[in-house]
């Protein structure tokens, strides 16, 4: 087992290249999931083979988003019924041993379906945990029922508006701890303004309120423009980026981009080296922290369901525009992107006719 790991993470190691900038993005991340996704299937399957009880393994955290930084921990959850619960944890144990061994470190909890909802009304994290929440073994049909039940009774009209203000609460809290400003000199990029938490709580809102947590999800359903899921996909992946090294050169979590850490990482991310460059690697940073803000205050605003308003009025008015709710805008907002110079001809002349 300790072989095992410590394989797969030399694997993982290469495909960060100090020489490619495009290296160590997201693709890291999604490739780290998957290792221990095959890991775990196979001790769960000697585990289950011995300890027969009805149960759903489960991923939680970002282990369950299906993408992990390099010195991410696992999470996972074993959902049992309650006159289970004493075998249950023997088969967590009997998986759980063999993980602890390789020298791995797993985060795990044996829940019950209406302990878990009934906790997710009063604790944040419980609530995300379910929005996280994706089935790795055992009986699916448990996972898909808790998943129903969290759709109708946590996340559906009536407590959308609820869960979204929780969250901004709760970006807030961290913002104060970590800085609230996007353009802190040593930003956490993890937990700071426009980091990768907030575009956590960006997919969070998402899937609750629209059942997809991508910018091309948000763009499908009219959430986003085009520009702004092109912006956001590349503030992720610059997010990540930077993240992983910062994992790989401490060796464990480190999510600080210190000015030691700027200097190193610049040239790594093809600025160059020097003062210049590091400004230009920055400003680039603070430019995706912005995206992520921006959108994430824009994503909680939509995500809230508005109550009794009439449904806007929507008319074609030619030349590639439409009327909706008495404004001129763009029938599909990548003209502008595509022809710049002449969707904005075709806009002053909609408005000089009107």
């Amino acid at each position: 087992m300790r072989a095992y790991v410590t394989r797969h993470r030399a694997a993982l190691a290469g495909l960060l290249d100090p020489e490619d900038p495009s290296s160590g993005g997201e693709a890291l991340g999604v490739r780290h999931a998957k290792v221990f996704d095959g890991l775990l299937s196979s001790v769960h399957a000697i585990a289950a083979s011995t300890h027969a009880v009805g149960h759903a393994l489960a991923a939680v955290g970002s282990y369950g988003r299906g993408a992990m930084a390099l010195a991410s921990d696992l999470d996972v959850r074993f959902l049992v019924d309650p006159a289970d619960r004493a075998r249950g944890g023997e088969l967590a144990e009997a998986l759980l041993y063999p993980l602890w061994d390789g020298g791995l470190t797993i985060g795990h909890q044996l829940v019950e379906l209406e302990e878990l909802l009934e906790l997710a009304r009063t604790d944040l994290p419980t609530a995300t945990s379910l929005l996280d929440w994706r089935h790795l073994a055992g009986d699916a049909a448990r996972s898909e029922a808790l998943a129903a039940r969290a759709r109708s009774s946590l996340f559906g009209d009536a407590g959308i508006a609820a869960f979204v203000d929780r969250l901004e609460l709760e970006c807030a809290a961290r913002h104060e701890r970590f800085g609230g400003s996007v353009y802190l000199l040593e930003p956490d990029v993890r937990n700071g303004a426009g980091a990768l938490r907030d575009l956590d709580l960006v997919g969070w809102m998402a899937r609750a309120r629209w059942g997809v947590s991508t910018a091309a999800g948000l763009l499908r359903y009219g959430v986003l423009v085009q520009r702004e899921a092109v912006e956001l996909s590349r503030a992720r992946e610059l997010l990540w980026r930077v993240r992983n090294r910062l994992h790989a050169a401490a060796g464990r979590r480190a999510d600080r981009l210190t000015f030691d850490q700027q200097e190193r990482l610049a040239p790594e991310l093809g600025y160059g080296e020097g003062g210049a460059a590091v400004e230009a690697f920055m400003s680039d940073y603070y430019r995706a922290a912005r995206t992520v803000s921006q959108v994430r205050e824009l994503v909680a605003r939509r995500a809230r369901p508005v109550i009794g308003r009439r449904k806007p009025h929507e008319e074609a008015v030619g030349g590639g525009l439409v009327s909706f709710d008495q404004q001129l805008t763009f029938d599909s907002p990548g003209r502008l992107a595509e022809e710049p110079a002449v969707a904005l001809r075709l806009y002053s002349e909609a408005i000089a006719r009107q």
